[in-house]
Formats: C-alpha cells, structure tokens, sequence
C-alpha cells in the first residue's frame, strides 16, 4: 500500500524530477525514491514523461534507451526524515555513477 507519494527534486541535478514514496506491507514500511533516465535526460519522474522523452529521442536520434532507477530504505522506526536523507545522500552518488556508464551514441550505431 502506498502511505505516501510526492514528486520532489533529484538530487545532484538541477531541474531533474523524481518520485518519493512511503509504502507499507504486513506493518512494515520502505522510503522509496525513483526515476526514469534515458541517454537524453537524467530525472524524468513519471512514465508518461519517458514516453515523450522516448518519442522524441526516436524522431531526432533514433534512440530510445531508458532505465527505470529505484533506490529504498527500510523504515523500522518510521523515521521518514532519516530515510529520506539516506536515500538521497545515495541517489546523489548514485547519478554521476550511471551517467558515466551510460552506453554512448557512438556505441549505439
């Protein structure tokens, strides 16, 4: 179940978008942050968005690579401000690292 949901700014990119979550099951809670990038754009925050994005990767590059990125915490003392600090303080090193591992358009042709 989700307990809460909230689009929010990407750590470490500026103008980059990414979805908050809380979810529960069996009593137990996770903090969840997520995004969808694409070789194009890092921080889409909804699959509508990727699909545009794929849509005009396509019409202009013929590329419509994307990835679905999820990076969660458990919530044993339902600390949302710890776990949401966790998360981010790892999605923020995370994004450099998938960045620069990203195939380029040289190795897509």
């Amino acid at each position: 179940e989700v307990v809460y949901d909230r689009t929010v700014t990407l750590p470490g990119v500026e103008g980059a978008r990414a979805r908050e979550f809380i979810v529960e099951q069996n009593g137990h809670q996770r903090f969840v942050l997520f995004w969808y990038r694409s070789y194009r754009t890092e921080g889409i925050p909804s699959t509508p968005w990727l699909h545009w994005d794929h849509f005009a990767g396509r019409l202009t590059t013929g590329r419509a690579d994307g990835a679905l990125v999820r990076v969660s915490t458990p919530m044993p003392d339902r600390d949302v401000d710890v776990a949401r600090a966790r998360t981010r303080r790892f999605a923020a090193e995370l994004v450099p690292e998938i960045a620069s591992r990203w195939p380029s358009a040289d190795a897509a042709h």
